[in-house]
């Protein structure tokens, strides 16, 4: 991405703990995969400015939107 200002997309990220999706809790992930996991898609993905770790539970949250991104998650391979 470099130093100069940017304006693009924020991805959100958001793993969860559940075993019957009626409720759920955030998953506590180490501070080093997030940045690793923030570098990569920040330096991977054209038009992605950010990203956040959404630590919602639910409820409130809804998981009905995230089945994308739980897919995305379980495929993405990094390499510590």
């Amino acid at each position: 991405m470099g130093d100069a200002r940017k304006y693009d997309w924020v991805v959100s990220l958001r793993c969860v703990e559940t075993i019957d999706f009626m409720t759920a809790r955030w998953s506590h992930l180490p501070y080093d995969f997030l940045g690793l996991v923030s570098n990569r898609i920040i330096n991977e993905i054209d038009g992605i400015s950010r990203v956040v770790y959404d630590i919602s539970g639910k409820p409130p949250a809804l998981l009905n939107g995230n089945k994308i991104a739980l897919f995305c998650c379980n495929s993405f391979q990094l390499s510590m």
